[in-house]
Protein backbone atom coordinates (compact mmCIF):
# COMPACT_ATOMS: atom_id res chain seq x y z
CA UNK A 1 0.00 0.00 0.00
CA UNK A 2 1.44 3.36 -1.04
CA UNK A 3 2.28 5.81 1.71
CA UNK A 4 -0.05 8.77 1.93
CA UNK A 5 1.56 12.13 1.25
CA UNK A 6 0.73 15.39 2.95
CA UNK A 7 2.74 17.57 0.57
CA UNK A 8 3.28 17.89 -3.15
CA UNK A 9 6.78 17.91 -4.63
CA UNK A 10 6.67 21.69 -5.07
CA UNK A 11 5.54 22.17 -1.47
CA UNK A 12 8.39 20.00 -0.19
CA UNK A 13 10.85 22.06 -2.17
CA UNK A 14 9.48 25.33 -0.79
CA UNK A 15 9.50 24.08 2.80
CA UNK A 16 12.58 21.87 2.99
CA UNK A 17 15.09 23.25 0.48
CA UNK A 18 17.23 26.41 0.79
CA UNK A 19 15.97 29.30 -1.33
CA UNK A 20 18.60 30.44 -3.82
CA UNK A 21 17.24 33.70 -5.27
CA UNK A 22 19.36 36.72 -4.34
CA UNK A 23 16.83 38.29 -1.96
CA UNK A 24 16.31 35.04 -0.02
CA UNK A 25 20.03 34.29 0.19
CA UNK A 26 20.77 37.73 1.66
CA UNK A 27 17.78 37.57 4.02
CA UNK A 28 18.44 34.05 5.30
CA UNK A 29 22.22 33.76 5.24
CA UNK A 30 23.70 37.09 6.32
CA UNK A 31 26.01 36.18 9.20
CA UNK A 32 25.61 38.24 12.40
CA UNK A 33 28.70 39.47 14.31
CA UNK A 34 28.60 36.64 16.85
CA UNK A 35 28.73 34.08 14.03
CA UNK A 36 31.63 35.87 12.37
CA UNK A 37 33.53 35.84 15.65
CA UNK A 38 33.02 32.09 16.08
CA UNK A 39 33.95 31.37 12.47
CA UNK A 40 37.10 33.47 12.76
CA UNK A 41 38.45 31.15 15.46
CA UNK A 42 38.77 28.27 12.97
CA UNK A 43 42.31 27.82 11.66
CA UNK A 44 41.75 26.78 8.04
CA UNK A 45 39.66 28.25 5.26
CA UNK A 46 37.89 24.91 4.84
CA UNK A 47 36.86 24.80 8.48
CA UNK A 48 35.73 28.43 8.41
CA UNK A 49 33.44 27.89 5.44
CA UNK A 50 32.32 24.58 6.94
CA UNK A 51 31.25 26.13 10.23
CA UNK A 52 29.54 28.93 8.31
CA UNK A 53 27.58 26.34 6.32
CA UNK A 54 26.52 24.54 9.50
CA UNK A 55 25.25 27.78 11.02
CA UNK A 56 23.47 28.75 7.82
CA UNK A 57 21.66 25.44 7.37
CA UNK A 58 20.64 25.33 11.03
CA UNK A 59 19.01 28.72 10.68
CA UNK A 60 17.30 27.98 7.37
CA UNK A 61 15.68 25.68 6.53
CA UNK A 62 16.59 24.37 10.01
CA UNK A 63 17.81 20.80 9.42
CA UNK A 64 21.51 21.51 9.72
CA UNK A 65 24.27 20.36 7.36
CA UNK A 66 23.76 16.67 6.65
CA UNK A 67 26.48 14.31 5.47
CA UNK A 68 24.70 13.54 2.21
CA UNK A 69 23.53 16.97 1.10
CA UNK A 70 25.13 19.88 -0.67
CA UNK A 71 24.71 23.54 0.14
CA UNK A 72 23.54 25.41 -2.97
CA UNK A 73 26.30 27.30 -4.76
CA UNK A 74 24.69 30.76 -4.31
CA UNK A 75 24.64 30.20 -0.55
CA UNK A 76 28.28 29.07 -0.44
CA UNK A 77 29.30 32.03 -2.60
CA UNK A 78 27.59 34.47 -0.24
CA UNK A 79 28.99 32.87 2.91
CA UNK A 80 32.51 32.80 1.45
CA UNK A 81 32.33 36.48 0.52
CA UNK A 82 31.34 37.42 4.07
CA UNK A 83 34.23 35.58 5.73
CA UNK A 84 36.84 36.31 3.03
CA UNK A 85 37.71 32.75 2.07
CA UNK A 86 37.68 31.18 -1.41
CA UNK A 87 34.43 29.40 -2.13
CA UNK A 88 36.41 26.38 -3.35
CA UNK A 89 37.43 25.72 0.26
CA UNK A 90 34.03 24.12 0.87
CA UNK A 91 34.84 21.37 -1.63
CA UNK A 92 37.52 20.00 0.70
CA UNK A 93 35.62 20.59 3.93
CA UNK A 94 34.74 17.71 6.18
CA UNK A 95 36.64 14.94 4.42
CA UNK A 96 36.77 13.37 7.87
CA UNK A 97 33.19 12.60 9.02
CA UNK A 98 34.20 13.31 12.62
CA UNK A 99 35.02 16.90 11.65
CA UNK A 100 31.48 17.49 10.42
CA UNK A 101 30.05 15.81 13.50
CA UNK A 102 32.13 17.95 15.84
CA UNK A 103 31.31 21.14 13.97
CA UNK A 104 27.59 20.29 13.90
CA UNK A 105 27.63 20.04 17.70
CA UNK A 106 29.57 23.31 18.03
CA UNK A 107 27.18 25.16 15.72
CA UNK A 108 24.10 23.83 17.51
CA UNK A 109 25.52 24.83 20.89
CA UNK A 110 26.38 28.28 19.56
CA UNK A 111 22.78 28.78 18.41
CA UNK A 112 21.25 27.23 21.53
CA UNK A 113 19.61 24.40 19.60
CA UNK A 114 18.80 20.84 20.66
CA UNK A 115 18.28 17.61 18.79
CA UNK A 116 14.78 16.34 18.03
CA UNK A 117 14.34 12.94 19.69
CA UNK A 118 11.80 10.13 19.47
CA UNK A 119 10.03 11.31 22.61
CA UNK A 120 9.43 14.70 20.94
CA UNK A 121 7.22 13.21 18.21
CA UNK A 122 4.12 13.54 20.43
CA UNK A 123 4.77 17.28 20.75
CA UNK A 124 5.22 17.59 16.98
CA UNK A 125 1.88 15.86 16.38
CA UNK A 126 0.25 18.21 18.88
CA UNK A 127 1.62 21.21 16.97
CA UNK A 128 0.36 19.76 13.70
CA UNK A 129 -3.10 19.03 15.13
CA UNK A 130 -3.35 22.59 16.41
CA UNK A 131 -2.52 23.92 12.94
CA UNK A 132 -4.86 21.43 11.24
CA UNK A 133 -7.75 22.67 13.37
CA UNK A 134 -7.42 25.95 11.48
CA UNK A 135 -6.56 24.65 8.01
CA UNK A 136 -6.62 21.27 6.27
CA UNK A 137 -3.90 22.24 3.79
CA UNK A 138 -0.67 20.27 4.08
CA UNK A 139 1.71 23.15 3.45
CA UNK A 140 0.02 25.31 6.08
CA UNK A 141 0.17 22.50 8.63
CA UNK A 142 3.82 21.68 7.99
CA UNK A 143 4.92 25.30 8.00
CA UNK A 144 3.23 25.82 11.38
CA UNK A 145 4.82 22.61 12.66
CA UNK A 146 8.29 23.68 11.58
CA UNK A 147 7.85 27.16 13.04
CA UNK A 148 6.63 25.65 16.31
CA UNK A 149 9.64 23.35 16.60
CA UNK A 150 12.03 26.19 15.81
CA UNK A 151 10.37 28.33 18.48
CA UNK A 152 11.30 25.62 20.99
CA UNK A 153 14.89 25.60 19.71
CA UNK A 154 14.77 22.21 18.02
CA UNK A 155 16.98 21.20 15.14
CA UNK A 156 14.37 20.02 12.66
CA UNK A 157 14.09 16.25 12.17
CA UNK A 158 14.17 14.63 8.74
CA UNK A 159 11.48 15.87 6.32
CA UNK A 160 9.81 12.44 6.29
CA UNK A 161 9.41 12.66 10.07
CA UNK A 162 7.88 16.11 9.78
CA UNK A 163 5.46 14.98 7.09
CA UNK A 164 4.39 11.91 9.09
CA UNK A 165 3.80 14.08 12.16
CA UNK A 166 1.75 16.43 10.00
CA UNK A 167 -0.39 13.57 8.71
CA UNK A 168 -0.96 12.27 12.24
CA UNK A 169 -1.84 15.74 13.47
CA UNK A 170 -4.30 16.31 10.65
CA UNK A 171 -5.96 12.94 11.32
CA UNK A 172 -6.29 13.86 14.99
CA UNK A 173 -7.79 17.25 14.14
CA UNK A 174 -10.28 15.70 11.72
CA UNK A 175 -11.35 13.16 14.32
CA UNK A 176 -11.84 15.89 16.92
CA UNK A 177 -13.79 18.01 14.43
CA UNK A 178 -16.12 15.09 13.69
CA UNK A 179 -16.67 14.52 17.41
CA UNK A 180 -17.38 18.20 18.03
CA UNK A 181 -19.79 18.26 15.09
CA UNK A 182 -22.08 15.54 16.47
CA UNK A 183 -21.60 16.08 20.20
CA UNK A 184 -24.68 18.29 20.58
CA UNK A 185 -26.97 16.44 18.16
CA UNK A 186 -30.04 14.57 19.43
CA UNK A 187 -30.77 10.90 18.70
CA UNK A 188 -33.24 11.64 15.90
CA UNK A 189 -30.72 13.77 14.02
CA UNK A 190 -28.02 11.14 14.47
CA UNK A 191 -30.33 8.49 13.00
CA UNK A 192 -30.95 10.68 9.96
CA UNK A 193 -27.24 11.14 9.50
CA UNK A 194 -26.66 7.38 9.78
CA UNK A 195 -29.24 6.88 7.02
CA UNK A 196 -27.01 8.85 4.67
CA UNK A 197 -24.52 5.99 4.86
CA UNK A 198 -26.99 3.29 3.76
CA UNK A 199 -27.10 2.49 0.04
CA UNK A 200 -30.35 3.66 -1.59
CA UNK A 201 -31.87 2.00 -4.69
CA UNK A 202 -32.92 5.30 -6.26
CA UNK A 203 -29.33 6.57 -6.19
CA UNK A 204 -27.45 3.33 -6.75
CA UNK A 205 -25.16 4.52 -3.98
CA UNK A 206 -25.42 6.00 -0.51
CA UNK A 207 -27.14 9.39 -0.26
CA UNK A 208 -23.90 10.83 1.09
CA UNK A 209 -21.94 9.67 -1.97
CA UNK A 210 -24.64 11.14 -4.22
CA UNK A 211 -24.44 14.48 -2.43
CA UNK A 212 -20.66 14.52 -2.74
CA UNK A 213 -20.92 14.04 -6.51
CA UNK A 214 -22.95 17.21 -6.97
CA UNK A 215 -20.82 19.82 -8.82
CA UNK A 216 -19.58 22.45 -6.39
CA UNK A 217 -20.26 20.30 -3.33
CA UNK A 218 -18.32 21.51 -0.26
CA UNK A 219 -15.00 19.78 0.34
CA UNK A 220 -11.82 20.42 2.28
CA UNK A 221 -10.24 21.70 -0.94
CA UNK A 222 -12.73 24.52 -1.48
CA UNK A 223 -13.63 25.65 2.04
CA UNK A 224 -10.12 26.51 3.31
Amino acid sequence: MARRNLLTRDERERLFEPRTDHFSVVRNYTLPPEDLEMIGKRRSDANRIGIAAHLAMLRHPGFGLQMDNDVPAPVIDYLAAQIFVPKEAFQVYGQRPQTRTDHAALAAEHLGLRNFRREDIAYAIQLAARAAARSDRGETIVRALMDGLKAKHFILPFPDTIERAGLAGRARARKQAAFDLVAELDDETLERLDALLVSAEEFGMTPLAWLRDIPGAPSTRNIN
